[in-house]
């Protein structure tokens, strides 16, 4: 093959007489395909000594945004026959917790703390580092049951 025909499968020209072969087509094709290739190279490499991409920075508006992912870790809900808890934590790491569900009278131990809880009340439960998988707490007829996160 002459460089004169070598240069024209990169250009894309359409072949001429004796070159119906199957195998000018194909490395006709590849020809292009690499013909592509080497101008988005050219053109990523010219975007990129002239500036022309951008690089992110975290922007300072957005810092105060919380996400819903960022509230899973400090809301749990937790319960046990007719019993339905909410244990909350706010930003200070303080703990609230709620009698959703239930009778009144049940009284809840976190720790070394007994809180009496009505139905939907809020409590202060204190510092609370992590929330607990589970929590114990007593009826007002002085049964005993153990709330499991859900």
């Amino acid at each position: 093959m002459s460089r004169k025909e070598y240069e024209r499968l990169f250009e894309g020209g359409p072949p001429q007489e004796g070159e119906e072969d199957a195998m000018v087509e194909l490395l006709s094709l590849f020809a292009r395909a690499a013909g592509l290739r080497r101008a988005a190279r050219d053109l990523a490499e010219e975007e990129l000594l002239e500036g022309a991409f951008v690089e992110e920075e975290p922007s300072q508006e957005l810092a105060p945004v919380r996400l819903a992912a960022h509230d899973a870790g400090e809301l749990a809900m937790y319960a046990a026959g007719p019993f339905r808890l909410r244990l909350s934590r706010d930003d200070d790491g303080t703990a609230w917790l709620c009698q959703e569900e239930g009778p009144a009278g049940l009284t809840v131990e976190l720790g070394e703390r007994r809180l009496p809880l009505s139905p939907e009340r809020e409590v202060e439960a204190g510092a609370m580092g992590s929330l607990p998988a589970a929590i114990r707490a007593w009826d007002a007829a002085g049964r005993r049951w153990r709330l499991v996160r859900e």
